[in-house]
């Protein structure tokens, strides 16, 4: 990973006094996710899940379906964009742009549509017409600098892939969505660090209300 548990965690202590309580809580959570998720050397299927609920915890306020997600998700990224002034987010998105995030944003198996036009049997191939201009706004958007876009169509093909996990609609340790998990993992694994690089800096909580947040009568 680019900036590890240990590095943010040692920076986050150093500021976390000066923070209000929801932003110091999503970070604190955050890095303790990116922690689980690097002693996770050999089981990639264990590596995303934590490296996504790390993500999940740096911009979450409620939970719902995948629109109500990337809703959050684009008000998250408009919001960390205004102190991501060295643009530092767009640079990772456009420098790994030829990669994996590249090979995640065209690859069929990650798109949503491809498989609810399965489970329709639909052979209109429908499906081929919205993922080729998925594709191409996404293009589109990092020539453009249009970094929140990039980032959720990069966004919503990765939650295809948690879905898959989460849901149990792949087998553990298969071998038959390596490819994609691969390549899922090397964006996730510089991007999750990166946001939280980015968040900790800030002082007050531009990034909204916990969904969970800590109660101080809880005995939990």
């Amino acid at each position: 990973m680019s900036l590890s548990h240990h590095e943010l965690d040692e920076t986050f202590r150093l500021q976390r006094d000066d923070q209000e309580e929801a932003l110091r809580i999503r970070i604190h959570r955050a890095i303790s996710w990116l922690g689980r998720a690097e002693k996770e050397k050999d089981d990639l299927d264990a590596r995303f899940i934590f490296l996504w609920i790390s993500l999940n915890a740096v911009y979450a306020q409620e939970f719902g379906g995948e629109s109500k997600q990337v809703e959050q998700v684009r008000n998250f990224i408009t919001s960390l964009l205004t102190v991501d002034v060295k643009r530092r987010l767009h640079g990772l998105l456009l420098q790994n742009y030829s990669g994996a995030i590249r090979n995640v944003l065209q690859d069929k198996y990650m798109f949503e549509k491809f498989w609810e036009s399965g489970r329709r049997h639909d052979s209109s191939d429908a499906w081929k017409a919205s993922f080729a201009a998925s594709s191409k706004d996404a293009m589109d958007a990092v020539l453009a600098n249009r970094t929140v876009d990039v980032f959720c169509h990069v966004y919503q093909r990765l939650y295809v892939m948690r879905n898959q996990l989460i849901h149990g609609g792949a087998t553990y340790g298969s071998k038959v969505n390596r490819d994609q998990l691969a390549n899922a993992l090397q964006v996730m694994e510089k991007l999750v660090p990166l946001v939280i690089a980015l968040m900790i800096p800030v002082k007050e909580n531009i990034f909204g209300e916990l969904a969970y947040p800590v109660l101080k009568d809880s005995t939990n």
